[in-house]
């Protein structure tokens, strides 16, 4: 009879022990989850990343490595020389325009010093080749008398006037003449008191 009591004794001993084991399994595994949690939130992140350390580390490449900021400067130059041109072919191959304004539009690339001298160049001597006569002094005026045209373009400029008709080139060569500090001023001066000279004692 011992026996039995000590069945039915051991018996609820044993639930119990499983309850407490359960129990603390359990409270184990809240305890443990809160850890895991914090320590998955400290992970670096493998995209995006900090800007900030994006920046830093561009930064230090270009320091380390300034070819590349040149390389990125002299693209943007050849960017530049690739705009002008292509916008001095568009309109050099526009039918759409008469030849006054043909030539307007080449003095107006010809007028802007962000254009490189070549594409200046170029714009101004074709420029000069749609500008007749009529409408010479008006149209070639605000950038003949300007002082701070690269020496090959005063040049075209003097050429062009001297292989005017006279009665057309003197009017723009007196302003000129006129104008101090202007490259042609002084060639242009002889050139009017030449004129004037002959005209003031007709054969």
């Amino acid at each position: 009879m011992n026996r039995y009591i000590n069945q039915y004794i051991a018996i609820p001993a044993i639930f119990v022990a499983i309850i407490v084991i359960v129990l603390s399994k359990f409270n184990d595994s809240e305890e443990v989850t809160p850890v895991v949690k914090h320590v998955s939130s400290t992970k670096p992140r493998v995209r995006g990343g900090d800007s900030s350390v994006s920046a830093m580390s561009s930064n230090r490449i270009r320091r380390e490595n300034p070819s590349i900021s040149e390389g990125i400067t002299s693209n943007q130059a050849n960017i530049s020389e690739e705009f002008w041109r292509n916008l001095l072919t568009d309109i050099q191959t526009n039918d759409e325009f008469n030849d006054r304004e043909m030539g307007n539009k080449l003095i107006t690339i010809a007028s802007n010093p962000k254009a490189p001298e070549s594409i200046r160049q170029e714009a101004i001597a074709d420029a000069l080749v749609f500008i007749d006569d009529e409408n010479y002094e008006h149209d070639i005026k605000p950038i003949a008398i300007r002082t701070d045209l690269p020496d090959i373009m005063h040049d075209i400029i003097l050429d062009d006037l001297l292989n005017r008709p006279q009665p057309t080139a003197l009017p723009l060569a007196r302003y000129i003449a006129s104008t101090n500090g202007h490259l042609l001023a002084e060639i242009l001066d002889e050139y009017v008191k030449s004129y004037e000279s002959v005209t003031a004692y007709p054969n």
